[in-house]
């Protein structure tokens, strides 16, 4: 599985990637690259999940694989469909009123829960506080696992020519919360 964090554009435009990746003997059983839907307070997606998500269907197009979406909050459900205009094949939803606030540990155990039951391939994090704390939780459980881990850096531009496809509409996947 990967672990890859994007951090802010800088001036020239550019987001850099840090990637992260820990093998699994079985590696045809992690499928999928699925992007962690942060929200702001506004109720909207953080900005830099489109970039996330124009970079999820670019590694799923290229591993002929699925662009997954991974949404953790209250009242999601209703409004799970349209984020398929982000060009996703599949939205996973997390939804139960306690998760109104962002609780660390729930979405902890949440994240801990996705992994275990739907093995993606790589998880795809805005460089936030709350992106930064779950991808750090996820990487001290792979090492404590006895997983090796291999680090690289990587640069691409947010201007690739990547574009998503308004008309996409995948799978909505309801999950129950751990």
């Amino acid at each position: 599985m990967k672990i890859i964090i994007c951090s802010k554009k800088n001036e020239e435009n550019i987001v850099r990637y840090h990637e992260t990746s820990f093998p699994d003997p079985n590696v045809e059983e992690w499928r999928g690259v699925t992007v962690f839907g942060e929200f702001q307070s506004t109720g909207e997606l953080h900005p830099l999940i489109r970039v996330l998500l124009e970079k999820a269907r670019k590694m799923a197009d290229e591993s002929d694989d699925k662009a997954q979406l991974l949404l953790i909050g209250n009242g999601l459900v209703e409004t799970a469909r349209d984020y398929y205009a982000c060009g996703t094949d599949r939205v996973f939803v997390y939804d139960d009123p306690a998760l109104t606030a962002a609780d660390v540990d729930m979405y902890i155990r949440i994240m801990s829960n996705f992994i275990d039951n739907y093995k993606p391939a790589a998880i795809l994090f805005p460089e936030t506080d709350l992106g930064c704390i779950l991808q750090k939780c996820i990487l001290d459980y792979a090492e404590k696992n006895g997983n090796l881990l291999e680090s690289q850096i990587s640069q691409e531009s947010a201007e690739a020519g990547m574009s998503l496809d308004p008309t996409h509409r995948g799978e909505l996947v309801i999950c129950e919360i751990p």
